[in-house]
């Protein structure tokens, strides 16, 4: 299975949804996800004054076997578009 696979596995549109929800309430929230040896986790928080206009941040951390990879995104679209979910 590759990654992009596996994410669009882990992450439902419901996760999708409440993520994006988190981004637009100012909540600070994590959601974590397994799949054999994927694991995903997404952390929303608050925005640092150098990613203005976004207030908030969603942070994608992904671990497969011995590779480890996060990103940060200002939106669940900038997420999917970046990540090709």
């Amino acid at each position: 299975m590759n990654e992009r696979n596996g994410l669009v596995n882990l992450l439902s549109e419901n996760d999708f949804r409440a993520i994006q929800t988190a981004l637009d309430s100012g909540l600070e929230t994590t959601m974590e996800r397994t799949l054999g040896d994927l694991h995903i986790r997404v952390t929303t928080s608050a925005a640092p004054p150098v990613w203005y206009p976004n207030l908030m941040l969603a942070r994608l951390e992904v671990w497969q076997r011995n590779i480890y990879s996060t990103q940060y995104f200002g939106s669940v679209a900038a997420m999917r578009e970046v990540r090709k979910i």
